[in-house]
C-alpha cells in the first residue's frame, strides 16, 4: 500500500470514527487510534479493526488494519457498521467486568453477536435516514427552483 492510499484511509477512517464517536456518545472517551500497515488476519478470518477499552477511565484504543481495508468501497455502509460495531464494544465492556471467569468464553460470544446486530441496526437506519433526507432535500430545492421561475415569469 503506498503513503497517498494509507493517508487516505486514516482520513476516512478518522471522519466516521468521529461522527460515530458522536453518535453513541464517546465524545467525552479518550480515544487512540493505531492505524497498521500490516496484519488483520487472525485465525485464518480478516480482522478490519479492534479496540480495548476501560470504561471506568472513559478510554479506547482502536487499532485499524488497513490493508484490508483496501478491499472495500470507502463509502459503503460496512465501513459505518464495522466502526460503530468496535465502538459498541467499548459500552459492553461494563459488562464484562462482572462476568465470572468461567463464563467469558459464552459471554464473549454473546456480546459479539449483540454489538454486530446493534451495528447493522444503527448503520441501515443511519443509511436510510440520510438518503431519505437527501430525498427530501432535491425535492425542497426543486420546488424552490419551480417557484422561482414562477415568479419571475409573474413579475
Amino acid at each position: 500500500m503506498n503513503d497517498d492510499r494509507y493517508e487516505y484511509w486514516q482520513q476516512r477512517v478518522g471522519e466516521r470514527l468521529a461522527y460515530w464517536s458522536g453518535f453513541l456518545r464517546l465524545d467525552d472517551w479518550r480515544k487512540e487510534v493505531l492505524y497498521q500497515r500490516e496484519g488483520g488476519r487472525f485465525d485464518g478470518r480478516l480482522r478490519y479493526m479492534q479496540i480495548t477499552s476501560s470504561w471506568r477511565y472513559k478510554q479506547l484504543c482502536l487499532t485499524v488494519y488497513v490493508n484490508v481495508l483496501e478491499d472495500i468501497d470507502p463509502d459503503a455502509l460496512f465501513l459505518d457498521e464495522m466502526i460503530a460495531h468496535e465502538l459498541l464494544h467499548a459500552h459492553m465492556d461494563e459488562l464484562s467486568a462482572h462476568v465470572p471467569e468461567d463464563r467469558q468464553p459464552a459471554h464473549f460470544d454473546h456480546e459479539e453477536r449483540v454489538v454486530s446486530t446493534l451495528a447493522a441496526i444503527l448503520a441501515n437506519a443511519h443509511f436510510h435516514y440520510d438518503h431519505e433526507f437527501d430525498r427530501y432535500d432535491a425535492k425542497v430545492r426543486r420546488l424552490r427552483r419551480k417557484v422561482k421561475r414562477l415568479r419571475k415569469a409573474a413579475a
